[in-house]
């Protein structure tokens, strides 16, 4: 009878990662889904512009903008009240 090596779990190869949980929307995600992507150049805030504006949906493309105006206040704002 041969014996496993010593480095080796004893009985079946079991997985070692805890039992997958999915939130509420994975089960409504069809099967193959993939999202969309893009690469952009961060070095070139003008080329990005151009590329999300080209590539996204003009309601999409607004509700980014309007995010990065938020987060663009938020930053003065705290840029403000810092000594």
């Amino acid at each position: 009878m041969t014996r496993p090596p010593p480095s080796a779990p004893p009985g079946p190869p079991a997985s070692v990662a805890p039992p997958t949980t999915f939130g509420r929307r994975a089960h409504d995600v069809p099967a193959g889904y993939r999202p969309r992507t893009l690469a952009v150049r961060l070095d070139d805030p003008a080329a990005t512009a151009r590329s999300l504006r080209a590539h996204m949906e003009p309601a999409d493309f607004m509700k980014l903008i309007i995010f990065l105006a938020e987060a663009a206040a938020d930053v003065l704002r705290k840029r403000n009240e810092d000594p």
